[in-house]
């Protein structure tokens, strides 16, 4: 998760790279997690909002992990936690 919030960036990703990126996630998550997932990381909410570098970590997360589900559902529990302890104070 801190590796990918550290992936900032400054220029939006072109159409391009965002279709490599739903390419290569292939419904291996849903649309609704990728959201949640680019949400609770950077606070975006649509892929188009999304900076080079940060199409690019996913990416590479993707390609790298051998079980990028499980990964990405460890993930998405991990911001759901940081989201509750936040609303929690």
């Amino acid at each position: 998760l801190s590796r990918l919030k550290e992936a900032r960036g400054s220029s939006t990703a072109s159409d391009t790279r965002l279709k490599v990126l739903t390419t290569v996630i292939n419904d291996q998550i849903s649309n609704e997690q990728l959201v949640q997932l680019i949400q609770g990381v950077w606070g975006v909410t649509t892929l188009k909002k999304l900076k080079n570098d940060q199409v690019e970590a996913l990416i590479s997360w993707a390609k790298a992990a051998d079980d990028f589900i499980s990964e990405a559902e460890i993930v998405l529990a991990l911001i759901q936690e940081e989201q509750y302890a936040r609303s929690d104070r």
